[in-house]
């Protein structure tokens, strides 16, 4: 099959992150309530680069990361559980590891928790004369 290539469409890349809430049950096992969990909340981040042979390609799409936001509030440890392609995987993978959060709190003291971050791989026409 031939390759779709697209030389006037812009990339965009949009980004969800979702903090892995404790289950309020679990909580309570541990003689916490979930009143005692500060999730974190970013306060650097930016969006990866649109790899230009995805660009080129016309493939868009989502990469999905599972990481840890560390009690300094850095983020490492990510694992793909979504793929897109190797480029754009990488270039998520680029972008979430200079993000800054305000770390997991639980009852005042910082700790590491899991995030799902999503990012979306989106082609839009380019702005008229843009050729």
């Amino acid at each position: 099959m031939p390759i779709q290539v697209h030389p006037q469409a812009e990339g965009r890349v949009e980004v969800t992150a979702q903090p892995l809430r404790p289950d309020p049950a679990k909580l309570r096992e541990l003689g916490l309530n979930p009143d005692d969990v500060e999730t974190p909340v970013a306060i650097e981040r930016r969006a990866p680069e649109y790899p230009e042979p995805a660009r080129l390609a016309g493939i868009e799409g989502l990469v999905t990361l599972r990481c840890v936001i560390q009690t300094a509030g850095n983020v490492d440890q990510c694992d793909v559980t979504k793929a897109l392609t190797p480029e754009c995987d990488a270039a998520a993978l680029a972008a979430v590891t200079q993000w800054k959060y305000t770390p997991t709190k639980v009852k005042g003291i910082p700790t590491a928790a899991y995030v799902t971050i999503s990012f979306s791989y989106r082609l839009v026409a380019a702005p008229k004369g843009a050729e």
